[in-house]
């Protein structure tokens, strides 16, 4: 079979093609192996270099915290009845003692007359008592004057009698006349005994009177609901008229809540695997979520002493100074603790990390070369990364910027002026 002669003239100039390419890359393959062996002819890059920072090993914790009252108090009637004025509602600010809310309890205003009557009776008869006591002395007095007197005349006629003056029977009848003296004073004495005792059970009873209006009046006290810190009231749950029950009575729900906020107390629950790094000397950075422009430095107050056993938590809690009111109980809050643990660590900027995978690494100038430090990176905030173990010296200097990515082994110069930065 024969080809047309078109063809064959194609095929021809094919080959001369390859061979001429042949010869071509056989000429400089040479050359070329020889230009990237060796970069004498590559200027070296400028970059900018930095020592690590050595010091505490440290890691911010950061976890959720919740804004909670200094103080706070929900306020049950202690006695039942219809409310009668409502004094304050929620966003109000009260004052210790101030009243906030008052029942009206007419058959406690009735109890608290009767007892205010019956405690005047018992002081009157107190008193009657008191005279009973004092009229039966004086006449005990009377009687021991007869008496004294019945003796003397007895002695008289004992003498009589014993010259034949008088007859035996005026001796006998001033002898009976001294024994009625006598038994009339022992039942003078006796009246006495009980007139004291009555004068100490009228007593008695006023005192029973006197501790029945005292508690009426305590109870009644109990029908005014009143402010027991200064603070502010978060909740309201009664009206004028509305029938509430004291909690002695079983009620559930209370009238009115008030919280102080002047004080607030940020809880926070830290997991048991950092409790070791955490105490009362920690250092805390407080952002509320409602207004990223404050920032709250602060140290934690108390710890619980004990883990929530659900969660493996302890609460502890922060105190947070609140007397311009720009914080409210109940708020989120963004919270950092500078936990500091035993050893030390060397910092590197942020930036200067290289990640590849699991695996960073810092680049770092030796003998007008890069050469690369594998790491490990204990925490990085986007500012500062915390090396905590790996092949970087205290002294390495860290390429931090270049005008372009250095790779390992490439000749470098540290800049008098920061080139523009790129990546590293």
């Amino acid at each position: 079979m024969f080809e047309p002669s078109e063809l064959r003239h194609r095929r021809s100039q094919r080959r001369i093609a390859g061979s001429l390419c042949l010869i071509t890359a056989c000429l400089f393959l040479p050359a070329i192996a020889e230009a990237s062996g060796d970069d004498a002819g590559q200027p070296p890059i400028g970059v900018t270099t930095t020592t690590p920072r050595s010091g505490k090993r440290s890691q911010p914790l950061r976890i959720p915290g919740t804004m909670l009252p200094g103080e706070s108090a929900e306020l049950f009637a202690k006695t039942s009845g219809y409310v009668s004025e409502v004094n304050v509602d929620i966003g109000d600010r009260v004052r210790a003692g101030d009243a906030l809310l008052i029942i009206d309890v007419p058959e406690m205003v009735n109890e608290m007359a009767y007892a205010s009557a019956v405690l005047e009776s018992k002081r009157a008869a107190v008193l009657r008592a008191q005279a009973n006591a004092s009229a039966a002395a004086a006449e005990v007095e009377r009687h021991r004057a007869v008496l004294k007197l019945e003796q003397v005349t007895f002695h008289r006629m004992e003498t009589l009698r014993a010259g034949n003056a008088i007859p035996e029977q005026e001796l006998d009848e001033s002898r009976l006349k001294l024994d009625i003296a006598s038994a009339n004073l022992r039942i003078a004495e006796t009246h006495v005994a009980a007139k004291e005792a009555d004068v100490v059970v009228a007593q008695a009873q006023i005192a029973i009177a006197d501790a029945t209006a005292a508690k009426l009046k305590t109870l009644m006290s109990f029908a005014t609901v009143r402010a027991p810190f200064d603070g502010i009231i978060t909740m309201r749950m009664a009206d004028p008229g509305t029938f509430v029950r004291s909690a002695v009575d079983g009620a559930t729900k209370p009238s009115l809540t008030i919280v102080r906020d002047e004080t607030l107390r940020l809880a926070i629950d830290v997991a048991e695997a950092d409790l070791q790094f955490v105490s009362t000397q920690t250092k805390a950075t407080i952002q509320p979520a409602a207004n990223a422009d404050i920032t709250l430095n602060a140290t934690i107050t108390r710890m619980a002493g004990a883990l929530n056993p659900a969660t493996r938590t302890m609460r502890c809690e922060i105190e947070v100074r609140n007397s311009d009111g720009a914080l409210a109980p109940g708020m989120f809050a963004r919270v950092t603790l500078a936990l500091e643990s035993d050893g030390t660590a060397l910092y590197v900027p942020s930036r200067a990390v290289r990640a590849a995978g699991s695996m960073k690494s810092v680049v770092v100038v030796q003998d007008g070369r890069a050469q690369l430090r594998n790491v490990q990176i204990g925490y990085d905030d986007g500012i500062t990364a915390q090396v905590i173990d790996g092949e970087l010296l205290a002294d390495d200097e860290i390429i931090v910027s270049a005008a372009r990515r250095v790779e390992p082994g490439e000749r470098v110069f540290k800049a008098a002026a920061a080139p523009t930065e790129g990546k590293q």
